[in-house]
């Protein structure tokens, strides 16, 4: 039908512009769809590079014992998962009731600072054992200033998580900003899976490190045994010979010489332990 054979039907006309609205209606839902299903693949390519690296975090996490170098690492990879300005993990000193920045990603994080249980964004989160996102730390009573006056830099927005190993809290992961907004909802569960798979890898290397003072401990103590066993036997040893200078009868006489090898052996015994450092026989199964 014609444009002019349309306007001499005004219920062709009419029916003409529904059919028009109506499929642009249906072309704005399908542009809507389509933004949607963009910003849900968007979403979706985020979450599966955000698993990525926490895989990744995961087993750089356990490639050490050595506590240094677990909490680099960790503040490594949280810089490079979170894209952050700067980051700290704080450790609780449960003699002293404080807790400490035991490691920062930057130097104007002082590593060695103490705050209170409860004082300060990172106190509340141990305190609370919750996660906590501070949009603007102006508006938030709770950031403890003391800190940027010490450092020379204002903390505008502060993303703080718990360190837990199951119910107890060994301190916070917290990530920082000089810009406000910078944290949203959805960086908390990317934190939290980081502090959890930090938190048993800390531990582990906390433990490791009380094997190894335990053993030198052990190895003192029974350096400082043996010694004291060493000196006592060749002490008894000597005074037998003394006593043996002074003649006597030769049953006495065969007495103490048997004494005197029995001791002398009990000496060589232990000198043989001493040298293996009292390490049990090996297994004959």
């Amino acid at each position: 039908m014609t444009d002019s054979e349309l306007e001499k039907c005004p219920a062709a006309l009419a029916a003409a512009e529904a059919q028009n609205a109506a499929r642009a209606k249906t072309i704005a839902q399908l542009r809507k769809e389509i933004l949607q299903y963009e910003e849900i693949g968007e979403t979706l390519k985020r979450r599966n590079r955000a698993l990525y690296l926490l895989n990744q975090a995961g087993q750089v996490f356990s490639s050490s014992l050595d506590l240094d170098a677990v909490l680099s690492s960790i503040l490594d990879q949280v810089r490079q998962i979170m894209g952050v300005r700067a980051a700290s993990i704080w450790l609780v000193d449960e003699a002293a009731n404080v807790v400490i920045c035991r490691e920062s990603s930057e130097q104007w994080l002082i590593r060695g600072h103490r705050v209170a249980y409860g004082q300060g964004i990172v106190g509340w989160t141990v305190k609370h054992t919750q996660s906590v996102i501070v949009p603007d730390t102006r508006l938030d009573p709770r950031h403890y200033k003391g800190i940027d006056e010490e450092i020379g830099v204002e903390i505008r927005c502060i993303l703080s998580v718990p360190l837990k190993i199951k119910q107890r809290v060994i301190g916070a992961l917290q990530v920082v900003d000089t810009e406000i907004n910078c944290f949203s909802q959805e960086d908390v569960p990317i934190m939290e899976s980081l502090a959890a798979t930090a938190a048993i890898a800390i531990e582990n290397a906390r433990l490791f490190e009380q094997v190894l003072r335990d053993a030198e401990t052990k190895t003192t103590l029974l350096y400082e045994i043996n010694h004291r066993v060493k000196n006592n036997l060749a002490s008894i040893i000597g005074l037998l010979y003394s006593e043996q200078r002074y003649g006597g009868d030769g049953d006495r006489q065969t007495l103490i010489q048997d004494l005197i090898r029995r001791i002398q052996g009990i000496a060589q015994v232990h000198a043989m332990l001493s040298e293996t450092e009292w390490a049990p026989p090996p297994s004959t199964s």
